[in-house]
C-alpha cells in the first residue's frame, strides 16, 4: 500500500528525519517496506509498505502515523477537533439482537445539499487520491475515498431521492430499520448534477461489521472519520445538517487486559548485550509509548497493561506483547545466544525398560522395523481387519488403525522375500489400538512387541553337514535366552479354550491352528505372548514358497505384561576375607566308596575339621572313576593347608591329614 509523505508530514512531525532514515526504522520495527521512490509528476516522495494480516491498523494514514510516531518517538499525531454529531444523535440500543448479524452499530445522519453546478472536488483531495493511484470522479465520491485513505472506514454517502422514501427522520430510522433487516446495500447511487433540482437530499450511513468473530475497529478512530466526513461534505456543499440516529448491538467493547511477570519477559527475551536483564522501568515506558496505559503491582511484581482499542485484533496473549518490547527496543540489542542450561531431559522408567529390550534384541542378531499405526482394511475369511476404522481417512492404504504388529511384521518380511532375502529376522516395537470390551468407543493404546523368524540356514552341526532350517525349539530357546537376559519370570503352556479370545484378538488367521504356544507370567498368571508357526493357507495366499512355509515363525508379545514379570535377581552375596600371607601345604586323598555314597557328605565332614583347627584353605574333586562291575568309585581330593598367622611345618600338617582320615574311615563304617 502506498502512502505519501507529503501527507505523512501534514500528521507527524518528520522535519529531522529524511525518507530513508524512515525507511530503515520501520523496517527493524518488523514493518516491510518494500519501496521508497519518488513521484516525478507530482514531485512528492511515497513509501509502498506491505501491511501483514495482523496489523489492519497500519492500513490508513491514520494507523501508519500513529506507529511511526510511536516508532521515532515523535510528538503527538496532529489531528483536526470537529464538532460532534453523536450527542444529540437518538441512539436506539439491542436492535440488533440477532446473533447472526456481522453488524455491530449503524450511523445513519440526513443532509440537505444545495444544487452542485461543477460538483468538482478541492485539488488538495484530489492531489491525495492521485498519490495513491485512486482517479477523482466527482465532490461526494471524493470524500468517501479520502476518508477511507485516512482512516480505513468506509462510509457511505447516498442519494435519498433514489431509495424511495421521505425525507423526515422516521423515514431515516425506517430505513435504517430496513437496512438491519436485509442487510443489503440498497441500489440507489451517488447524484449527479441536476439544474432542475435546487437541493438533493442524503443519508450519510455508516457501519461497523464485525470481521472474523473478532472486534478489530475502534470506535473513537470511526467516530473522528465520521465527523470529519460530515464536516467537509457540509463545508464543501454548504449543505444543512439534519438529525442522527443510532443503531447499536452493544454501548461498547470490552477492554482487554494483560498481564506480564519480570520473569516472563526474563525467559523469552534473555539478557540483552551488556549481560543485563531489561528493567521494569524500561518496560514500562516501551508499553506506555505504546499508549497500554502500564501499570506495575510491586508486591505481586505484575506489570498490568491495557490494550488499546486499534491494537486488540493482534495483541492477545503476553507473548505478543513481549513481542512489542521488542520491536521498540531493538532486535539489534538483543543478545543473540542460546541460553545455557545444566539440566537434562527426563527419560521415563518405561522408555528405558523399552530401550532395554530393544538394544537386547539387536545384540542378538535380530533387525528392527519401524512402520505406521495406520494401515490399510482387509477380508480374510470373509471378516474384515481390523475392526477399528477411521471416519475420515487421507487415503485408502490408511483406514484403519492395527489391533496387532503382526500384519506390518509380515509386510516387511514379504518386501525381502520378493528381494531374494529369505533369511528374515525381524523386530517391531510400537502401539496397538483395542477396543474395550465394556465400552465399544474406548480405544486402548497398548505397547507391543512384535517379530518374525525365518531362516534356512540357522544351525550346521558339521562341514559336511548342510545348513538345517529354524525349528521351533530354536525359536523357542532364542525366546528363554531373550527373557533371562532382561531378567524376565516367564513360563510356556498350550493354548485352552478360556484363551481363545487372546488369539482372536491377535489375528489368529496369521497363525497355525496347532503349533502355537503362549507365555505367562508365573506370578499373577497373566498371558504375555504368544509364539506360533505361519498359518500354511495365508503362507500360501501371499505366494510365498513351500519350502520356506514351515520355518516362519511369529511371535508377539504385550511389553507391559512383560515389563511387570521382570525381577532383577540377587542371588549374589559377597563375603570379605583375607589373604594369608605364608605358604601352602597340599595333600591328596584316594578314597573307595559304594556308589550310593555322596560325595558332598565327606567334604561337609572335613569342613567341621577346618572350623576347628582353621587351616584348611580349599576341598576339590580332581579325580573321580565308577567301576560298574564293582559297582563302586574312586574318588580324588586335594586338600589345601594354610595358616593365616604362621608357616605350617610338615609335621603339622601330617598330624592334621591324619585326624581326617580317620574321620573319613570312621563315617565310612558307620554308614
Amino acid at each position: 500500500m502506498k502512502f505519501s509523505w507529503l501527507w505523512l508530514n501534514q500528521l507527524v512531525n518528520l522535519t529531522n528525519i529524511t525518507l530513508n532514515d524512515l525507511h530503515q526504522k520501520l523496517t527493524l520495527a518488523g514493518l516491510e517496506v518494500e519501496n521508497a521512490d519518488i513521484i516525478q509528476n507530482h514531485r512528492n516522495d511515497t513509501l509502498d509498505i506491505n501491511i501483514t494480516p495482523n496489523r489492519p491498523d497500519l492500513s490508513c494514514m491514520i494507523g501508519l502515523s500513529r506507529e511511526i510516531n510511536i516508532i521515532c518517538n515523535l510528538s503527538p499525531i496532529k489531528t483536526k477537533i470537529y464538532n460532534s454529531f453523536f450527542n444529540d444523535s437518538q441512539l436506539i440500543f439491542n436492535k440488533l439482537h440477532n446473533h447472526n448479524n456481522p453488524i455491530e452499530k449503524i450511523f445513519g445522519t440526513q443532509i440537505k445539499i444545495p444544487y452542485l453546478p461543477e460538483n468538482k472536488s478541492p485539488t488538495w483531495i484530489q492531489d491525495y487520491l492521485i498519490q495513491s493511484d485512486i482517479q477523482s470522479t466527482n465532490l461526494i465520491q471524493d470524500i468517501q475515498e479520502y476518508i477511507s485513505l485516512k482512516w480505513k472506514y468506509r462510509i457511505k454517502i447516498l442519494d435519498s431521492s433514489n431509495l424511495d422514501i421521505d425525507n423526515s427522520i422516521t423515514s431515516c430510522k425506517s430505513f435504517l430499520k430496513s437496512y438491519n433487516t436485509n442487510q443489503n446495500l440498497p441500489t440507489g447511487h451517488l447524484s449527479q448534477a441536476n439544474e432542475e433540482r435546487l437541493f438533493e437530499h442524503f443519508i450519510i450511513l455508516g457501519i461497523i461489521y464485525k470481521q472474523h468473530n473478532t472486534n478489530f475497529y475502534c470506535i473513537h478512530d470511526f467516530k473522528k472519520a465520521y465527523q470529519e466526513l460530515i464536516n467537509l461534505v457540509q463545508t464543501y456543499t454548504k449543505g444543512v445538517i439534519g438529525k442522527s440516529i443510532q443503531y447499536s448491538k452493544r454501548q461498547y467493547k470490552t477492554t482487554r487486559y494483560i498481564y506480564l511477570t519480570n520473569r516472563q519477559i526474563n525467559l523469552i527475551l534473555g539478557k540483552i548485550n551488556n549481560n543485563k536483564y531489561l528493567s521494569t522501568h524500561t518496560t514500562t515506558n516501551i508499553f506506555r509509548s505504546l499508549n497500554f496505559s502500564p501499570v506495575y503491582h510491586k508486591k505481586s511484581n505484575i506489570i498490568e497493561i491495557k490494550v488499546p482499542d486499534y491494537r486488540q485484533y493482534d495483541i492477545v496473549r503476553p507473548i505478543d506483547a513481549i513481542e512489542e518490547i521488542v520491536r521498540l527496543y531493538g532486535f539489534e540489542k538483543i543478545k543473540q545466544q542460546i541460553p545455557i542450561t545444566t539440566k537434562k531431559g527426563n527419560i521415563s522408567t518405561l522408555t528405558k525398560q523399552i530401550n532395554t529390550i530393544r538394544y537386547t534384541l539387536r545384540k542378538f542378531g535380530l533387525n528392527e522395523t519401524v512402520n505406521s499405526s495406520f494401515i490399510k482394511t482387509i477380508c480374510i475369511h470373509k471378516k474384515v481387519y481390523p475392526d477399528i476404522q477411521i471416519y475420515n481417512p487421507l487415503n485408502q492404504d490408511n483406514t484403519s488403525l492395527r489391533n496387532s504388529l503382526t500384519i506390518n511384521i509380515l509386510k516387511n518380511y514379504l518386501h525381502n522375500y520378493k528381494q531374494q532375502n529369505v533369511n528374515s529376522e525381524l523386530f517391531e516395537i510400537g502401539k496397538v489400538f483395542i477396543q474395550d470390551k465394556k465400552n465399544t468407543n474406548i480405544i486402548k493404546e497398548i505397547y507391543h512387541l512384535g517379530g518374525i523368524l525365518s531362516n534356512n540356514e540357522f544351525i550346521q552341526s558339521s562341514w559336511e553337514n548342510k545348513t538345517k532350517n529354524i525349528t521351533w525349539f530354536h525359536c523357542k530357546g532364542l525366546l528363554e535366552m531373550f527373557f533371562d537376559e532382561i531378567q524376565a519370570q516367564t513360563k510356556w503352556a498350550t493354548i485352552k479354550k478360556q484363551d481363545s479370545l487372546y488369539i482372536s484378538q491377535h489375528n489368529q488367521h496369521f497363525f497355525h491352528p496347532k503349533q502355537q504356544a503362549l507365555i505367562y507370567n508365573p506370578q499373577n498368571n497373566k498371558i504375555i505372548g504368544i509364539l506360533a508357526l505361519i498359518n500354511p493357507r495365508y503362507a500360501k495366499s501371499i505366494e510365498i514358497c513351500e519350502k520356506y512355509r514351515n520355518s516362519i515363525y511369529l511371535f508377539e508379545i504385550n511389553l507391559e505384561n512383560l515389563i511387570h514379570s521382570i525381577k532383577p535377581k540377587q542371588h549374589l552375596s559377597y563375603t570379605m576375607q583375607a589373604y594369608s600371607l605364608y605358604p601352602s601345604i597340599e595333600r591328596d586323598i584316594s578314597l573307595i566308596i559304594p556308589k550310593y555314597y555322596k560325595i558332598e557328605k565327606i567334604i561337609e565332614l572335613i569342613n567341621n575339621i577346618q572350623r576347628k583347627i582353621s587351616v584348611v584353605e580349599s576341598i576339590k574333586v580332581f579325580n573321580e572313576y565308577y567301576n560298574e562291575k564293582k559297582q563302586i568309585r574312586n574318588i580324588g581330593l586335594k586338600i589345601i593347608y594354610r595358616s593365616l598367622i604362621k608357616t605350617l611345618s610338615i609335621n603339622e600338617v601330617d598330624q592334621i591329614h591324619s585326624q581326617i582320615l580317620n574321620d573319613i574311615q570312621a563315617y565310612k563304617s558307620k554308614s
